[in-house]
């Protein structure tokens, strides 16, 4: 919502708008996730003292996947308009494909694409937001897009069922106020049974503000069944600022008990980044028309710290998190037990990793593009494999590449393996986000560019039959233009 090094305010200004496109991995949907709207600076951020994080833009990161055999599946740029790349520093007159996100079943060994469905546009968004900042879930009857300011769902042949719709008129009248809206994410809980038809929730969270020097808002809502046309209830509201924070960057996760929302917090007196925050909803009150709801801080030594979607989680189990760890070249692996409360058990595992510096900016013909810098920005889980993503710098020239980790969740968290995709001197892969099928098989999505290439989407997946460190083929779903 705010650039990160600017004590400048950015709702809703283009000048300070950055297009990041987050390459998101499943099964069923694969969507982009654009930057934008990032709100609030993390000045006081570092790994350690000699590490500063320098200027970057909010992006949101979730995986929309479902319990389908694994087709890596993709997404492509959103529009960056020429005012935002002078601001942001990219090269002026640099514009990307408009946004789509991709319906349809797959083989586990091969990278195919399916539909093709035109993410909503700036134009449609309520709020000329360019990038309209899009996030999308798909279930098994249908998928819902939520953007800066709108919704929209679809089904799952690419046909719009209704939409775009303005997310404030669809939170307005339940018993609160609505303000202004910004970084809205949409999940799909295959874990909820309904009483009729297939099983699963989409859920709904959006923060609420009035301005950066106030304490912000969460709006939440969850759908009746697993079919997104037949409505949504329990809409809620609850201040998540803690007196005198501002939540920014919602991270959508979920294990068999609960809804984990983790906040970067921003003092709102002097702008600078705080602590991180998990608001946990209980699942079993909110499902049926209720709301308990547990908040409390992590260290300030961390950031960004993603809650896992956690794939046929037991009730009663932990939900596990991925961060950058407190000091440089490390991964912090955080169990959670006794997850229902205001003060759980945080068990952090620090893991030494193959060292990296903050990732530069990508080339493309007409220039440059940011890509942002190395915190996390995804996390699953499935039978004690837990997978994640960052974009970091490595090589000779230092160059953005996609990593990826999995990790071992048998009893402390390990290290299993780690990779990157690097498929060349000169060129630049960015933005990835990461998940694991019932079979075991990763899909990856991710962002390529170079002097010769316009920033494209990228798609890439392993079956555990071919268990090495290279992520097996990769195929180019949309490749950008000037």
């Amino acid at each position: 919502m705010k650039k990160k090094s600017s004590a400048q305010s950015a709702f809703f200004n283009l000048r300070v708008l950055i297009g990041l496109f987050v390459a998101l991995a499943g099964v069923f949907l694969a969507l982009l996730l654009g930057g934008g709207f990032s709100r609030a600076s993390a000045q006081g951020y570092s790994q350690n003292r000699d590490i500063q994080v320098p200027p970057s833009y909010h992006n949101e990161t979730w995986p929309r996947l479902r319990n389908v055999p694994l087709s890596p599946h993709t997404a492509i740029p959103e529009y960056v308009d020429t005012e935002t790349n002078i601001e942001a520093g990219v090269t002026p007159n640099v514009k990307m494909a408009l946004g789509t996100y991709q319906l349809f079943p797959g083989n586990p060994d091969t990278v195919t694409v399916g539909v093709s469905v035109t993410a909503i546009p700036g134009a449609s968004s309520f709020c000329s937001c360019l990038p309209p900042d899009p996030n999308a879930a798909a279930g098994p009857i249908n998928a819902v897009e939520v953007v800066n300011t709108a919704m929209e769902i679809i089904d799952k042949s690419g046909n719009l069922l209704s939409g775009p719709s303005s997310l404030p008129a669809f939170f307005s009248g339940h018993g609160f106020t609505v303000n202004s809206l910004s970084d809205p994410v949409v999940l799909f809980d295959e874990s909820v049974v309904n009483p009729l038809g297939p099983n699963g929730r989409f859920i709904i969270v959006v923060l609420d503000f009035t301005t950066e020097s106030t304490t912000d808002f969460l709006d939440f809502a969850i759908s009746n069944d697993a079919d997104a046309t037949h409505g949504f209830t329990n809409f809620r509201q609850v201040n998540v600022g803690e007196t005198s924070f501002f939540a920014d960057q919602p991270r959508l996760g979920v294990n068999a008990d609960a809804y984990f929302v983790e906040f970067n917090m921003f003092s709102t007196s002097t702008g600078l980044y705080d602590h991180p925050q998990i608001f946990t909803i209980q699942k079993s009150d909110f499902i049926t028309g209720g709301l308990t709801t547990f908040q409390h801080d992590l260290p300030s030594t961390l950031f960004s710290v993603d809650p896992a979607n956690m794939h046929g989680a037991a009730s009663g189990g932990p939900e596990y998190f991925v961060s950058e760890g407190a000091t440089v070249n490390t991964v912090s692996v955080m169990t959670e037990t006794n997850v229902l409360s205001n003060t759980p058990t945080d068990t952090f595992t620090t893991l030494t990793v193959t060292s990296y510096a903050q990732p530069p900016a990508a080339h493309q013909p007409s220039g440059t593009i940011t890509t942002n810098d190395s915190r996390m920005l995804n996390a699953a889980w499935r039978n004690n494999v837990l997978v994640s993503t960052h974009t970091v710098g490595t090589g000779k020239p230092l160059t953005a590449h996609a990593r990826w980790y999995q990790f071992d969740t048998t009893s402390t968290p390990t290290l299993t393996q780690s990779g990157e995709i690097a498929p060349g001197a000169g060129i630049a892969t960015f933005f990835p986000s990461i998940d694991i099928n019932t079979a075991g098989a990763l899909g990856m999505t991710y962002m390529e560019s170079s002097s010769s290439e316009f920033v494209s989407m990228y798609v890439t997946g392993r079956t555990p039959r071919r268990p090495g460190r290279d992520n097996g083929d990769r195929t180019s779903y949309s490749g950008g233009h000037s």
